[in-house]
């Protein structure tokens, strides 16, 4: 289900999809979108009227520093970059799939124990696009 945040271009309520021992996330549980940086003040009312008790940013240092989050202030902020940043020149994200797992296992487990550890509420995953990084690749209707 697409989420009414305004200024954020690709959110989606991943409830609804199915889990491996066929049951089926929960909706308002797991949210995962695009970079917040674009969000307009509706936009953050809205992520925060979800209730949000964890937001999860997966982008690397240097975009957070270029487009900062409205909520990097917020208690329920963390930023843990899901893998690690790639070279300025010459890697993109298409060849750094090939060694993704074997070369980031530790900022993966650090992703999972953060959304282990989260506050109640729902959980608000994002990187830039809210595709790769949010393990949504894939083009929603």
């Amino acid at each position: 289900m697409r989420l009414d945040w305004e200024g954020c271009l690709n959110g989606r309520d991943v409830g609804g999809l199915p889990s491996a021992d066929g049951q089926r996330v929960r909706f308002g549980a797991l949210l995962r979108s695009d970079s917040h940086n674009r969000l307009t003040a509706g936009g953050i009312a809205a992520v925060r009227a979800a209730g949000t008790g964890r937001i999860l940013d997966l982008r690397w240092a240097r975009e957070t520093a270029r487009e900062p989050s409205p909520f990097a202030d917020d208690p329920g902020y963390l930023n843990a970059p899901l893998i690690a940043e790639l070279a300025e020149q010459g890697t993109t994200m298409p060849d750094a799939y090939r060694s993704m797992l074997d070369d980031n296992q530790r900022q993966i487990t650090d992703v999972f124990l953060r959304l282990g550890d989260a506050p109640p509420g729902p959980i608000a995953v994002h990187c830039s696009a809210g595709r790769d990084r949010t393990g949504c690749s894939w083009r929603w209707r």
